[in-house]
Parts: structure tokens; C-alpha cells; sequence
């Protein structure tokens, strides 16, 4: 066989130097097919962009083997244009819709394979309330394409998002705030924090457009990070229980002080958090520590306001429970088995961490879980 050709999943490419192909996320992609599958399994037709095509292998997947689609692929790139068509006739399809920028033919489109040649930001400003599943999985972050997802896409639609820029999660605290708008800890809950990081962002975009989401699984894998969101319209207020602020240490302690929800007859909204706003946004800005109430109970230590981030589920269980009897791989069947065993209480204690700050011996783990659950405990 061609070392250029590539079989995943139903799906078959010839692999071009011009276009970009990532084997490394076939797990991404095999969780994907299963998710749309499942998620739309009762309707009869759904629209989906692959906003940034590349090779076109995920939308030719979403097309093989999710067979009530309708497929928008889309690149700014002549050449990754050119590779999509290739690729979809190499799948033995031939009826293709081509567009460049000319919105409104798009819309009346009969063809079910459609390659969009566009900037994905103008293409889905210009598509209002148009897609069921908007799936992006760009360069880095996906923070600049978010607010725009939204405008595209239906009420009780599907958002994919993809981010490989963990550091910027994670690591690197200046580029959290000045990409995602969040103040973060440094190295703190490292495979959890992107993730609660990435929900708040969303969540907070949506609020601009009277949305609430549900997300339905998250995902922290290698070297990058993948959530699925459900789109609820007329629900602006839930984003606002649905983000914290947190004092964080060191040591991997945790403390939730800042939620935001109704708290008066007349149904207004107030922040619980008692410290003026303006003095916070400077806090957020300096990355400063605060003087008062933040001396963590564990290691005495200062804490660190941080925040917003999700404070609550990021999966919905019994979603995952149908995932699990999707036709996948070993490696992804295990992954989805282990969402099923996580509480939802925002971020975890690193023993090593705690024990090394605490100057205490380090427990085995599974030592720590059977305590744990002989002492009625819930733990993952």
C-alpha cells in the first residue's frame, strides 16, 4: 500500500505535504463519530461543519459512518480544498457542492458533501442557527473561533471543540488570562484545569447570546484537550451558577469561594463574592495574592485567587454509559469507563504534592481510595 494512504475508521486519504494529518488524534476522532452518532441517533438529518478540513478525513468519517449527515467541509486553504475533493471521490464520492464565499447558494445547497473554500469565523457569522454540529479543532486554541460557533449553530445543537495549547491551560499563567480570560495556578490540577478553564470560556460566551451549555463529555488526552457541548437557547442565567472563583495552593488544596447565583425575592443577580469588583479585576490583572482569608489550612501556606472556572459536571454520565456500547477501540472504551468513575467536585489533591509540602510519608493511592470508601467517602 501507498505510505501516503491512510485508512481510519471507513474512511480512506492519500496524506498530502501541503495539508496537515494528526494520527495521534484518531482516539479524538473515534470518540467523535461515536458522540454525533449517539447524541442525534433519533433524528432524521443533521447538518455538520468541520470548520478547519484539513485532509478531510473527520468529516469523511462523520460521513461514512454516520449515515444521517450532512456534510459541510470548509478550509481557508486552496490546497486543502483540493486534497477534501480528492479524498471524497477517493471515497467513491463524485456529486459535490463546491463554495467559496457566497453564503446564501450554501444555504440552498441540495448536495450532502459540500467543500466551503473560507475563513471559518466569516463563514459561520454568516450562517445564523444553520449547523446541528459546528466541530473545530484548529492550530493551538479555539478561543477565537467560540463566540462565533454560537451564532451558527441550532438550538439543542452539538459544539466539538479541540485545544492543543495545554501549556497556555495549564503552565504558562499569563497566556490563560490573556487567551481564556481566566487567572490560573501554575501547574495546578494540570490534566483537570484546562478542562474547567476551556467549559468557563464557553460558557461565558454564551451567556452573551441568551445560550447555556451542557457538556456532555470532556476530554484531557496527551497533548490536548476535547470537549462536547449541548447548546440550550433562552438559558442565559445558568452560566452564572455555573462558574467559581477558587482560592488555590500549592499543595493542591482547593477552596471554592465565589460562585455567582440569585440570592433575592425579585430575582436578581448578585455576586456572593464580598470584595468590590473593580478590586478583583485588578487582582486578576496583577496576578496578585490577597492578604486576608487566603492561608490554606493544609500547609499554611498562601493561597491564590483564581478563577472563573466550571464548578460542575463536566460529563453527563448516562450519555457516557451510551457511548460505551458504541463499536470503539480498547483505548477508548477505558477512557470513557473512567469519566463514568469521576465525582464531580472541581479538581483533585496530588498526594505526592501534599505530602511533600506536608512533610508526611506518601500512601499508596489505592491504599488512600479503600480508606476513602471505607469511610463512605465518594473518590475517584
Amino acid at each position: 500500500m501507498n505510505e501516503n494512504c491512510i485508512i481510519e475508521g471507513e474512511a480512506q486519504i492519500t496524506k498530502y505535504s501541503t495539508t496537515f494529518y494528526n494520527p495521534a488524534q484518531k482516539t479524538n476522532r473515534d470518540i467523535s463519530v461515536a458522540v454525533i452518532r449517539e447524541y442525534f441517533k433519533d433524528k432524521e438529518s443533521i447538518r455538520v461543519l468541520d470548520a478547519m478540513s484539513a485532509t478531510g478525513l473527520r468529516g469523511i468519517r462523520y460521513s461514512k459512518e454516520i449515515k444521517n449527515t450532512k456534510l459541510y467541509f470548509n478550509d481557508v486553504s486552496p490546497h486543502a480544498v483540493q486534497c477534501i475533493k480528492e479524498n471524497l471521490q477517493k471515497n467513491g464520492v463524485h456529486e459535490i457542492g463546491e463554495f467559496s464565499e457566497n453564503y446564501e447558494k450554501i444555504k440552498d445547497s441540495e448536495m450532502r458533501h459540500n467543500i466551503i473554500r473560507s475563513d471559518c469565523n466569516r463563514l459561520m457569522c454568516s450562517l445564523t442557527g444553520f449547523f446541528d454540529v459546528i466541530d473545530i479543532d484548529p492550530f493551538g486554541g479555539c478561543s477565537l473561533y467560540i463566540e462565533n460557533a454560537f451564532r451558527a449553530i441550532k438550538h439543542n445543537g452539538l459544539l466539538c471543540f479541540t485545544c492543543t495549547d495545554k501549556g497556555a491551560l495549564c503552565v504558562n499563567e499569563d497566556k490563560c488570562f490573556v487567551k481564556y480570560s481566566t487567572t490560573i495556578l501554575k501547574g495546578f490540577s494540570k490534566h483537570e484545569t484546562p478542562l474547567r478553564v476551556i467549559l468557563s470560556l464557553i460558557s461565558r460566551q454564551a451567556s452573551k447570546f441568551g445560550i447555556s451549555i451542557e457538556p456532555l463529555v470532556s476530554l484531557s488526552l496527551d497533548f490536548y484537550i476535547r470537549v462536547f457541548v449541548r447548546v440550550r437557547r433562552n438559558r442565559p442565567k445558568d452560566s452564572i451558577r455555573t462558574n467559581s472563583m477558587f482560592y488555590l495552593c500549592k499543595c493542591s488544596n482547593s477552596v471554592e469561594i465565589g460562585s455567582i447565583k440569585k440570592t433575592d425575592k425579585e430575582d436578581k443577580v448578585k455576586n456572593v463574592i464580598e470584595t468590590d469588583n473593580n478590586l478583583i479585576n485588578e487582582i486578576l490583572r496583577s496576578k496578585l495574592y490577597l492578604n486576608d482569608s487566603d492561608i490554606c489550612s493544609i500547609c499554611n501556606s498562601k493561597m491564590k485567587l483564581c478563577g472563573p472556572f466550571w464548578n460542575t459536571a463536566m460529563h453527563k454520565k448516562e450519555f457516557v454509559k451510551a457511548l460505551i456500547s458504541h463499536d470503539l477501540d480498547a483505548r477508548s472504551q477505558g477512557i470513557l469507563k473512567f469519566l463514568l468513575h469521576e465525582i464531580d467536585k472541581p479538581f483533585y489533591y496530588e498526594m505526592t504534592t501534599l505530602c511533600a509540602r506536608t512533610k508526611f510519608s506518601c500512601i499508596k493511592l489505592k491504599d488512600i481510595l479503600y480508606g476513602l470508601e471505607n469511610l463512605s467517602f465518594n473518590s475517584s
